[in-house]
């Protein structure tokens, strides 16, 4: 099992987060290593957990960085001006602008499945991903542990982490749930 590091997610956010590497760049990886890759079809991070939690898998190569380390960049995320516009003032109606931020931030990590930002009483203000906006638009979240957990946070360096849960906001999928405050 390969798990990604910072830089691959900036880069070419392929190994162990997609499961298939763009050709061009399998075939410049091959010239450039002088090696040949597989060609079969790959499995993404979190089936790779799975396997792994189900003794599937023996080992593992992380290359750089800590998993848990990473996907944890939501401490500085709460640093962003478009964060803090649509939550500081909702009338200047800055949640299109706070969701495309969000969504710049998804596509340079791929290993999320949505970026969700909720105001102080844990309505939903902006997401990442617009195939999930309309079951999240005013969502309640207030009732959730990862919220309450956010809430709990006091300074920038303090995020949570949550208990693996079906998201009935996210299709039934299994979803991982980092917290922080802005």
């Amino acid at each position: 099992m390969l798990l990604r590091d910072h830089s691959n997610v900036q880069g070419i956010g392929t190994i162990g987060i997609k499961s298939v590497l763009a050709k061009e760049v399998l075939e410049r990886m091959e010239a450039a290593f002088g090696v040949n890759f597989p060609e079969s079809k790959g499995i993404d991070t979190m089936t790779c957990l799975k396997a792994a939690e189900a003794g599937e898998i023996n080992s593992a190569v992380i290359v750089g960085g800590n998993l848990y380390e990473r996907i944890a960049d939501m401490r500085w995320w709460a640093t962003d001006t478009a964060f803090w516009e649509v939550l500081g003032d909702p009338a200047l109606n800055r949640s299109a602008f706070a969701a495309d931020q969000l969504g710049t931030i998804s596509r340079l990590y791929s290993v999320y499945c949505d970026l969700v930002l909720t105001d102080a009483h844990g309505r939903v203000v902006a997401n990442a991903d617009g195939q999930h906006a309309r079951q999240l638009v005013d969502a309640d979240f207030s009732r959730e542990t990862w919220f309450r957990a956010a809430l709990a946070t006091k300074t920038g360096d303090d995020y949570a982490v949550g208990e693996v849960i079906i998201s009935a906001h996210h299709a039934d999928r299994e979803v991982l749930a980092h917290s922080t405050a802005v």
